[in-house]
């Protein structure tokens, strides 16, 4: 029987008493059982409530004793030397118990870590640690852990706290194999990128060797070439100094030497072909034009020549036939192969030839005979020497007038300045009237004329007409370099017809062709309609620009380029005795006709596609 003892029981925040947590109903009933795999402490009722299913059948729980004394709190631990061992007791009870007797204990519930007296119902989230009130209040009182938060423990027995501890120490285990693991693929990683990197700089030293020595053998083979070329140079020296060399050089039969640059020998080769036109002795090539380019020694052609066309007469200059006549028959294999189908009339057969063994037929020619040939060769190549010899001896002087000129005019030579248009490529230059020189950018010396007095600027803008005035008339003299002409056309002796079809051309390039709004299309023009067409409607524009304003001019023109083929042919047919406005009705109505037409086209096929 258990002796009667007085114990003041704990205040009511600090009584130990473990309820049900699956209560739904007031009051909430004392737990009795704690299921180790919930993790739940629960009375008799919800704990067989909640564990009837197969699933929960094999849950392990551990019984929840109440204190044998106070029949209250819940027990914390046993004492072992009481009832066998088997004698509960809770934090109030067993020190007032036992206060006089040495026995030991085993607990039954986690204890606090630090005085391992009372029962460990506080849980710090950062120590991780079960700490009793007092022992938590101590112990957080200063620093950084009065920062710490808490967390109330309702139940956890020493098994529970057991299995927490064992499967903490699996986590950690895990993650330190995890570490470890990680720590050895790291230095996998070192220990490869070591090997990459070991591996690279080999490779870059093997590279880098193989280029130096790549180098090195090019300089020597440069530096043994070199050697060579001086050597052959001082040998062909001798042969450059001989009375011999020279005189085969004067006359065009020289050979190149081996230590001749790539610039003396076409210098060579360059007066041996000027002597040789000089003379009459170069053929002309009939095939020029034709060949396009050159690929692994077959020819790529381009076209037949001008004057190979069907049924031209030609004259075969080699093989079996040749001096034979023949006509062309056909020119479809010329640029594939370079053959031509040609008819013989004295044989009365077809043969096939390369173009470069035949010529054109010059009746001439062949009416003088061999003879004849070699005499008008004779003739060409003495014109080509009379001419020049004469365009040498204009050329020397037009230089000695050039001279004389800057002589006079020396003092104004910088600020002989003006600008002008290159006529070929359209771009401002500045031309100096003095010495006949060109400059792309304004010289720096025109900038002293600003600084001048009055006076001394004008007796050099003075100086400087009368030397642009004679400059013109030696260049007009001298036809060399004639500046501000727009073509060599001789206006004087060509007809009004003539000069009708040159300003009908000039108007043509400088409103049509280059006008940045009609231009595109009026190029489209030359297609669609003939010489004779075009040369109509170029002429019925040029009425109507002076006559109407620019807009309706130009709206005029882009309406004519969009008409028809057709339309274009009858409306060029009927321009030349149309009036101003007779043409601009007829280009209306022929406009509205085609855009009804175009409507009515769009409205049947609408029609057609709702039918479908």
């Amino acid at each position: 029987m258990t002796p009667f003892i007085s114990i003041q029981s704990p205040p009511p925040d600090e009584e130990y008493i473990v309820y049900c947590s699956k209560h739904d109903t007031q009051p909430i009933e004392k737990a009795t059982k704690y299921c180790l795999e919930c993790d739940d402490a629960a009375c008799d009722w919800c704990h067989e409530r909640d564990h009837k299913r197969t699933a929960f059948l094999k849950h392990i729980f551990i019984p929840i004793e109440l204190c044998s004394l106070c029949s209250v709190q819940t027990a914390t631990r046993s004492c072992n030397e009481c009832k066998e061992g088997r004698a509960p007791f809770c934090d109030s009870c067993y020190p007032h118990y036992h206060k006089d007797k040495k026995h030991t204990f085993t607990p039954l519930v986690a204890l606090c870590v630090e005085c391992q007296v009372k029962v460990g119902c506080w849980k710090c989230h950062v120590c991780n640690d079960l700490f009793c009130k007092k022992c938590f209040s101590s112990f957080h009182r200063k620093g950084h852990r009065q920062q710490h938060t808490l967390e109330r423990v309702a139940y956890l027995p020493i098994q529970a706290k057991e299995l927490q501890d064992q499967r903490a120490r699996e986590e950690q285990r895990i993650q330190q194999a995890l570490l470890a693991e990680a720590h050895v693929q790291e230095q996998l990683q070192e220990i490869d990128k070591t090997k990459m990197e070991l591996a690279a700089k080999m490779i870059q030293s093997a590279y880098r060797a193989m280029k130096e020595r790549v180098a090195g053998k090019a300089y020597m083979k440069m530096v043994r070439q070199t050697n060579w070329i001086m050597q052959q140079r001082v040998k062909d020296d001798v042969v450059r100094k001989g009375m011999a060399y020279k005189f085969k050089k004067a006359i065009g039969v020289a050979q190149a030497l081996a230590s001749d640059t790539t610039e003396e020998a076409a210098v060579i080769a360059a007066r041996k072909e000027a002597i040789k036109d000089a003379l009459g002795l170069s053929t002309y090539d009939y095939t020029k034009g034709t060949i396009d380019s050159k690929l692994f020694g077959v020819n790529f052609f381009s076209g037949p020549p001008a004057w190979c066309i069907y049924d031209a007469p030609v004259v075969i200059a080699r093989g079996e036939y040749k001096n034979c006549q023949a006509r062309v028959v056909s020119t479809k294999s010329l640029i594939e192969s370079g053959n031509i189908l040609l008819f013989i009339n004295d044989a009365h057969k077809s043969i096939t030839l390369s173009i470069r063994d035949i010529r054109p037929f010059d009746e001439e020619q062949e009416a003088a005979g061999a003879f004849g040939r070699l005499g008008q060769t004779l003739t060409k190549a003495t014109h080509k020497i009379q001419n020049s010899v004469l365009s040498k001896v204009e050329q020397k002087r037009f230089e000695l007038k050039l001279l004389h000129h800057r002589t006079e005019f020396k003092d104004i030579e910088e600020y002989a300045w003006i600008q002008s248009r290159d006529q070929d490529t359209g771009i401002e230059t500045w031309w100096n009237v003095v010495n006949n020189g060109k400059a792309a950018t304004k010289p720096r010396s025109l900038a002293a004329l600003d600084t001048m007095q009055s006076t001394a600027k004008e007796e050099i803008i003075t100086q400087l007409k009368e030397a642009h005035e004679r400059l013109m008339k030696i260049l007009r003299k001298t036809d060399h370099g004639a500046v501000d002409r727009r073509a060599s056309l001789d206006v004087v002796s060509a007809s009004p017809d003539q000069l009708n079809q040159l300003h009908e051309a000039l108007f043509y390039f400088d409103n049509l062709w280059s006008h940045p709004h009609v231009g595109t299309k009026v190029k489209d023009l030359t297609k669609d309609l003939s010489t004779n067409q075009l040369q109509l409607i170029v002429r019925l524009f040029a009425r109507l620009k002076g006559n109407i304003p620019e807009d309706e001019w130009e709206d005029f023109v882009l309406k004519f380029c969009r008409l028809p083929q057709d339309d274009k042919y009858e409306f060029t047919e009927r321009c030349q005795d149309m009036t101003i406005e007779e043409a601009i009705a007829s280009m209306s109505n022929i406009s509205q006709s085609e855009k009804n037409k175009n409507l009515r086209t769009k409205h049947q096929s609408t029609e057609d596609n709702n039918e479908d």
